[in-house]
């Protein structure tokens, strides 16, 4: 890919010859999209990497505060023209053994998605503290928000919110499932609490100590864990305690789609659930396993964009 860029870019700035300004644009257009394509291979690669338990950690001495400033002003060069301004609270900090490319990795990401998301003139709240044998992290902007019928799906691989946010803001739409994955591979957490239309603080934790032992993380094929609690959810809210012992009824025969339209089925010919508050439970169901039944074609519009 890079050898095929060089190539592109020596032909833009007109090494082969002069162009015309049309030719020119369509240059221009075929070396973002070749950046682009780029950018998802990287990305998948670093998935995949994830998901394997094999990616790599160089910890070494890490100064949280200086690593944070020097991602701020990289950031920075990067900026488009919304004159965005930033403001640290960084409070008194252990040095302590991290890996300072994936850390940078994991607050980069954060920050570049509270860039595209903020407006003109706005200001980004980057903190550090410590939480115990933590470090917490967070990364506010005032922004759009996500909204709330939104926010259960926000670290799923390739999810467009807001009817298509990703494709109007750019990206690839793996950046958070990527950064879930390098804190959650280090036994850290990541989450984020959101008002729509309002703000949105994104924080995770890392623990102080490193981890010894790299373990797999599911990120794209599997999303067995979120998907268990969405359904667990939709249980409660369809049957209320009834709920709760029926999902554990049926987990060992696995929490399956087909498995559970069958079981609605059931339960709404034995009269015990109504019609219309069946139809409102497999559509809750259908919603939920909608992002894994689709994942193959959301590769391939990540790949169209």
């Amino acid at each position: 890919m890079t050898p095929m860029k060089s190539q592109l870019q020596m032909l833009s700035k007109g090494y082969f010859g002069k162009l015309s300004e049309k030719q020119k644009k369509s240059i221009d257009i075929v070396i973002r999209n070749a950046e682009h394509l780029d950018k998802i291979i990287i990305d998948f690669l670093e998935v995949s990497r994830i998901e394997a338990g094999r990616l790599k950690f160089e910890f070494k001495k890490t100064n949280i505060s200086n690593l944070i400033q020097d991602n701020i002003q990289l950031m920075k060069t990067f900026l488009p023209e919304k004159n965005i301004s930033f403001v640290t609270n960084i409070g008194k900090l252990p040095i302590i053994d991290a890996d300072p490319d994936r850390l940078s990795q994991i607050i980069r990401n954060l920050i570049n998605n509270a860039i595209k998301f903020s407006k003109q003139n706005a200001t980004i709240e980057i903190g550090a503290s410590t939480s115990g044998s933590y470090i917490l992290f967070t990364v506010k902007d005032r922004g759009s928000g996500i909204p709330t019928e939104e926010q259960s799906k926000i670290f799923q691989p390739f999810y467009q919110g807001g009817g298509g946010l990703q494709r109007e803001h750019g990206g690839t739409g793996l950046g958070l499932a990527i950064s879930k994955g390098i804190v959650k591979t280090q036994n850290g957490r990541i989450w984020f609490e959101s008002t729509p239309n309002k703000q949105t603080t994104f924080f995770f934790t890392l623990p102080i100590k490193p981890v010894k032992e790299i373990k797999p993380i599911q990120l794209i094929f599997s999303l067995k864990e979120d998907i268990e609690e969405q359904v667990n959810a939709a249980f409660k809210e369809a049957l209320g305690t009834l709920g709760i012992a029926e999902f554990d009824r049926l987990k060992p025969q696995g929490i399956e789609y087909a498995t559970i339209t069958k079981y609605i089925r059931t339960l709404e010919q034995q009269g015990i659930l109504p019609e219309t508050d069946a139809i409102t439970f497999k559509h809750s169901i259908k919603n939920i396993f909608k992002p894994t039944r689709q994942s193959i074609s959301q590769i391939a519009k990540a790949f169209k964009r």
